[in-house]
This record gives structure tokens, C-alpha cells and sequence, in this order.
């Protein structure tokens, strides 16, 4: 089983926020999967079984996406866009070509992204865009635990030593873990 696809958990403002952000990922994963699907026979969109679960909480509204087969890769800010105040973290599995976690700074234009990791799989495969984008060191991870809340010094130690992360490419969620477990935040259980 391809463990290919894309989870985002993110806070925003209200339920119009959260419709607005699950649309987005859909428009935005779809025409990233539409342009990297050039099959000379029809193939179903992934997207047509997107899980979603939107939380309403005190300040909030948590809004958790999965999807097998489909990532955003360079338009992961597109998904983001306009949604409002809050924050989001991405996980996208490219299978082969490695992992990403992003931070996003959500406001109600553009949103910022405060950290961005890449970890190639073993088998030497890099995806040379993805390792473009990367925002990484110290001082982003320091952001990226401030704009969640926690304290920096794990998401700081990660950032410096990926092992954990690396050693769970090829399997379901386990690379994303200790991201997630860092920002206090769980895997999705659909």
C-alpha cells in the first residue's frame, strides 16, 4: 500500500473559515494531481474521498483533512489563502520521494509559512522542489513551536536531528509522529 497523500490539522476563525479551507485543499490537491497525472486511461480523483472533521472550540474551529494520492507540493500556500486568522501544519508523504511538514501562519490574505521540512526517502530519490522550499534551522523551528504554543526545545531538537522522522518514511503517519506529538497535536483517526 502507498502510504502517497497529504494531512493538514489546522485552527481558523469559524465553520465559514473551515468550509473555505476544505475547499481550497480540494481545488488546490486536485490541480496538483491533475497535472501530475498524465495516464492514457481514466483514473479517479482522489480527492472525491477526502476524510473531514471540523471541531468547533472556544476561540476556534479545528479543521483536520486527509487524502491518499495527492499532495500540494509548491501550491501548499494556495490552501491556506484568505481562510483568516489561525494556523495549520501540513504533512505530505510523496511515498519515494520523502516527506514534508509546513507551518502556516493563517490571516485573511496570504498565509505565511514559518517552517518547511523535506527528508528524502533512503533510496537516494530527492524531489529538487521540494528540497527548494525548505525553511529550516533553529530559529524557524522556534516559530513553529511559538505559533502552536509549546515549548520549542523538542521541535528545535527534532529540526537538528530528522532520525525519528526518517526512520518512519515508507510507513503510514510514523514519520509525521514526532512532528505532531511536538506541536501537540494527534494523527487523524478517520
Amino acid at each position: 500500500m502507498s502510504t502517497y497523500g497529504t494531512v493538514v490539522i489546522a485552527d481558523v476563525p469559524d465553520q465559514d473559515a473551515a468550509q473555505q479551507l476544505s475547499d481550497q485543499f480540494r481545488e488546490v490537491l486536485g490541480r496538483a494531481f491533475t497535472r501530475r497525472t498524465h495516464l492514457p486511461f481514466p483514473m479517479r480523483n482522489p480527492l472525491d474521498d477526502t476524510e473531514v472533521e471540523v471541531e468547533a472550540g472556544d476561540s476556534s474551529v479545528r479543521v483536520t483533512l486527509l487524502v491518499n494520492g495527492a499532495v500540494a507540493a509548491g501550491d501548499a500556500a494556495e490552501v491556506f489563502t484568505g481562510v483568516g486568522a489561525g494556523r495549520a501544519v501540513m504533512c505530505e508523504d510523496g511515498d519515494e520521494w520523502g516527506v514534508t511538514v509546513s507551518g502556516w501562519r493563517l490571516t485573511d490574505g496570504e498565509a505565511e509559512c514559518v517552517y518547511w521540512a523535506y527528508l528524502p526517502a533512503d533510496d537516494g530519490a530527492v524531489d529538487e522542489q521540494a528540497a527548494g522550499r525548505v525553511v529550516t534551522g533553529p530559529t524557524a523551528a522556534t516559530r513553529l513551536a511559538e505559533l502552536f504554543s509549546v515549548d520549542p526545545d523538542p521541535v528545535r531538537t527534532l529540526d537538528a536531528d530528522p532520525t525519528p522522522i526518517t526512520d518512519g518514511i515508507g510507513y503510514i503517519a510514523d514519520p509525521f509522529l514526532p512532528w505532531l506529538h511536538n506541536l501537540d497535536l494527534d494523527w487523524p483517526e478517520f
